[in-house]
C-alpha cells in the first residue's frame, strides 16, 4: 500500500469520525435544551405559590367533605325510611277504614239535620 492512499483512508477516517462526534454532540445537546425546557416547566408547575395554592383547595375540600358528612349522619338510613314507609301505610288503611265506619254517622247526621230544619221551616 503506498502512503498517499493510507493518507486517503486516514483522512476519511477522520471524517467519518469528526462528523459521528458531530451528530452525537448535536444530539445531546438537542436533548440537553429538551430536559431542561422540561425541568424548567416542572419548576413552574411546581412553584412554592401553586403547590400552596393546591394545598389551600384541598384543605377546603376536606372542609366540605367533613361538615357534608356530618349532615350525612342525622339523616335517616334505609331502615328507618321503610319503617316510616310501612308505617304510613298503617295510618292510610285505618284512615280508609275510619272514612267507612263514619259514613253511616254523616248520613244520620245529615237526616238529623234535615229534619231539625223541617221543623223550624214548619213552626
Amino acid at each position: 500500500m503506498e502512503a498517499g492512499n493510507i493518507a486517503q483512508w486516514g483522512a476519511l477516517l477522520v471524517s467519518a469520525l469528526v462528523l459521528a462526534f458531530q451528530v452525537l454532540t448535536y444530539r445531546s445537546k438537542a436533548n440537553a435544551e429538551r430536559v431542561e425546557k422540561l425541568e424548567k416547566a416542572v419548576a413552574d408547575k411546581a412553584s412554592a405559590g401553586r403547590v400552596g395554592a393546591l394545598e389551600e383547595r384541598v384543605d377546603k375540600v376536606e372542609d366540605r367533605t367533613t361538615s357534608i358528612e356530618g349532615e350525612l349522619r342525622h339523616l335517616p338510613d334505609k331502615d328507618v325510611s321503610h319503617r316510616l314507609e310501612l308505617g304510613l301505610e298503617r295510618l292510610t288503611g285505618q284512615m280508609a277504614a275510619m272514612d267507612e265506619k263514619l259514613k253511616p254517622v254523616a248520613a244520620m247526621v245529615n237526616r238529623v239535620h234535615q229534619q231539625m230544619f223541617r221543623e223550624v221551616v214548619s213552626k
